[in-house]
């Protein structure tokens, strides 16, 4: 009798536990439907690691996160598998082009690309429809905005989510050919002037003698252009010309994107990229002065742009998220509230794929990248 108890019990329990386990995860499956997956990452010169094995790593990389929507920066091909040589033939390069087939792989069947007017455009890769808005490179008059941005749209459960995509200047300075004064000029021209010189005189009847002075005389005036060139660098260094720079980027981008809308606190907006400077909020990290011109960009957001919220600083208040493989955070994804309160989970980590390595070669390029990816989930069904 009390064997039989046992088995008719142990047989309700399995069956009830069959039943009481079906029901989170059919929820579980159901919440994931609901829920929006952003993933941003700056791929570094067009996912040049991913060349070598026909992107097969970064494509179960990208299929395990299961994103819904991909915001890839540095997002066209530059140099040659293994290699530092660029790319010059346009036919030879896969990407941006190549996106389409590519994002088929790990399930996008859409793709929109930023104004482009280098090798470093911004895309977009989505399980959803993408509306073109805005694709710029600011008016090519009194404004550059140096790697291009765009302004896309997308609708998920009845919701218009507004994406720009970012990708700030550079550089510390201000180079050359932006700005470039007499006395810099007056050693370029010379430089250039030995130059041809010599290589004149190499393709001629020169002689031994003659040809080693030339040499010389090119040796020379190359230096003099390379330290007058730096001192020229470093003074614009410590103007903060390069941090001017990218504020005037991102005002002309928020002007043309976030702030035409009449009531962006009310709508979904989501701008991210790599921004190339850091922010106040992480300086209990930096410990610099609180009024450090580095921080002009996002002190600019804060005070013109205030519907926009730093959502890693939001998630992690007082904690540190490096975005390079040096101490520094230069990757951001800004949203406004309504998406902020939806907001589930941040992830701002390496894992097996994304943690780095320095390429021994060239110290420059880090693999898989020199940045590491920023991913957000939001439950848009939430949003009232």
């Amino acid at each position: 009798m009390n064997d039989n108890f046992l088995k008719s019990n142990v047989f309700a329990i399995f069956f009830l536990f069959l039943f009481t386990a079906a029901l989170p995860a059919k929820e579980k499956q159901k919440g994931e439907k609901q829920n929006l997956r952003v993933l941003y990452w700056n791929t570094q010169n067009g996912v040049w690691s991913g060349q070598g094995d026909n992107y097969d790593t970064f494509v179960k990389w990208v299929s395990e996160k299961d994103p819904d929507v991909c915001v890839w920066a540095e997002a066209a091909s530059v140099f040659k598998t293994d290699s530092q040589e660029t790319i010059k033939d346009p036919k030879g390069k896969y990407l941006p082009d190549g996106w389409g087939e590519l994002a088929q792989r790990y399930g996008h069947n859409y793709v929109w690309k930023s104004g482009q007017r280098d090798n470093y455009p911004q895309v977009i890769t989505s399980k959803y429809p993408i509306e073109n808005v805005l694709q710029s490179v600011g008016n090519q008059k009194d404004t550059v905005v140096m790697h291009g941005f765009g302004h896309a749209k997308i609708v998920v459960e009845g919701r218009t989510i507004n994406i720009v995509t970012v990708h700030l200047y550079p550089f510390s300075y201000l180079t050359a050919n932006m700005k470039e004064p007499a006395e810099l000029k007056k050693y370029r021209l010379a430089r250039e002037a030995a130059k041809k010189a010599y290589d004149e005189a190499a393709s001629g009847n020169t002689s031994e003698t003659d040809l080693a002075v030339l040499k010389a005389e090119m040796e020379r005036t190359a230096e003099e252009h390379r330290k007058c060139r730096n001192a020229v660098y470093d003074l614009s260094t410590r103007n903060y010309e390069g941090e001017s720079y990218r504020r005037m980027e991102m005002e002309y981008i928020t002007r043309h994107t976030i702030l035409k809308s009449a009531d962006p606190e009310r709508e979904c907006w989501l701008m991210c990229g790599d921004f190339n400077c850091v922010t106040h909020k992480d300086n209990f990290f930096y410990k610099w002065g609180n009024a450090s011109p580095s921080f002009m960009v996002h002190r600019y957001i804060e005070n013109d742009v205030p519907a926009y919220y730093d959502i890693v600083s939001e998630h992690f208040p007082g904690i540190f998220c490096k975005s390079l493989m040096s101490n520094m955070r230069i990757d951001y994804v800004y949203v406004t509230k309504p998406l902020l309160k939806v907001s589930t989970k941040v992830s701002c980590g390496t894992d097996w794929y994304t943690r780095q390595s320095v390429w021994e070669p060239y110290t420059h390029f880090k693999l898989p990248s020199d940045h590491i990816p920023v991913m957000v989930d939001f439950n848009i069904s939430k949003i009232k």
